[in-house]
Formats: C-alpha cells, structure tokens, sequence
C-alpha cells in the first residue's frame, strides 16, 4: 500500500487521529480517537489533500458529507486474525 507523503496537515483534530490516504486504491482511513476507524473508497488525492489541510477536518467532514456516503467501517484488530482489515 502506497501512503501519500505530502502535504502535511495544518493541525490536529480532537475527534480523529491523523488520516492516512492509500494512493494505489484511492481510500481514505480514519480513526477516531473514541474508536472505530473507517475507510472511504473513491477519495480522489485532491480531496485527500483538500481534506488534510482543511482549518478543521471535523468541519470538512461535516460539510462534506455526500464524499463520505460509502464507508466501510473497520474490525477492530484484535478480531481481525493476522491483523488484516
């Protein structure tokens, strides 16, 4: 799996740990800081990066609701045999 090295995000968010953007199948991952994490085929690498730099991604998110209609919600790892998601 390749991860997009640049850019860097512009800050943190208090609900999301840092997102990671898979180049090869176009999915965002995220994992909430609660717990749960999600992946979202489709997400092109401009909204990848638009949604990175975002001033909050909580608001991105949130204004951007139809880009994250498709997610698939992750198994935790440890029911996850071998660690495969």
């Amino acid at each position: 799996m390749e991860q997009l090295d640049e850019p860097k995000p512009q800050q943190t968010s208090s609900m999301m740990e840092e997102p990671t953007w898979d180049r090869e199948t176009e999915t965002l991952t995220i994992r909430f800081k609660k717990g749960g994490a999600y992946n979202y085929p489709n997400f092109s690498e401009d909204l990848f990066i638009e949604f990175l730099t975002a001033p909050s991604w909580g608001k991105w998110y949130h204004s951007h609701k139809e880009v994250f209609a498709n997610a698939v919600k992750l198994k935790p790892l440890a029911e996850v045999p071998d660690g495969n998601l």
